[in-house]
């Protein structure tokens, strides 16, 4: 049995419902939307905008900071209380992420004005106050999750095939691989990836 949990990174009640969901089931193996580097920097609390990794590093520092108040397809605390109550539980637990650096490394090869483009439409989109109103104690009903990916595809399109199609893809492939050793398996992962997920995870049948 799979189940994919689809949370928002910037909820408290999404870090308490993943906890609660895994400590119930105790599942084999708890799959998360992290890489290693990626948890050892939530770990050590690196969460804002830095240059340690270049530019591009840095524009993706600031682009998922932005999205997770919309989209939730960028990790945080939730991912690390998912890891943490699976070691707990004895849960194998399993990074499937893309690993951060391929990332920054595909995000690098977009041209410097579509950077450009990219940075001004969220300076603009923040001055307006963005284009919807997303209470951010909750996890997003999956309309407004659709709506927002809807924009983003849309405005940014070279940053949705990167930060959304290819890493659910990434994350699906290890999926389908983690399926060979375990029935069990919880997948946490951001609300804007839950979606995508569940359908191939039923197209397969796995």
């Amino acid at each position: 049995m799979i189940t994919v949990i689809g949370t928002s990174h910037i909820s408290p009640e999404s870090v308490k419902k993943t906890r609660e969901v895994i400590l119930k089931r105790k599942p084999e193996c708890v799959a998360v939307e992290l890489c290693p580097e990626r948890l050892v920097a939530l770990k050590s609390g690196r969460k804002k905008p830095s240059l340690k990794f270049g530019l591009s590093g840095y524009i993706l520092a600031v682009l998922q900071e932005h999205l997770s108040h919309k989209t939730h397809i960028m990790p945080g605390a939730e991912m690390l209380s998912a890891v943490d109550t699976g070691l707990e539980v004895g849960s194998k637990v399993a990074l499937i992420d893309m690993p951060i650096r391929t990332t920054m490394g595909k995000i690098a090869r977009i041209s410097g004005w579509k950077k450009t483009k990219m940075v001004f439409k969220l300076l603009i989109d923040s001055l307006k106050g963005g284009k919807m109103k997303i209470d951010l104690n909750t996890v997003p009903d999956q309309e407004v999750i659709d709506e927002a990916m809807w924009y983003m595809k849309k405005d940014m399109p070279e940053f949705y095939d990167i930060l959304v199609k290819q890493r659910n893809k990434h994350m699906y492939n290890w999926i389908k691989k983690i399926s060979e050793d375990f029935k069990d398996i919880i997948v946490v992962v951001g609300a804007g990836h839950k979606k995508d997920l569940e359908e191939m995870i039923t197209r397969d049948k796995l």
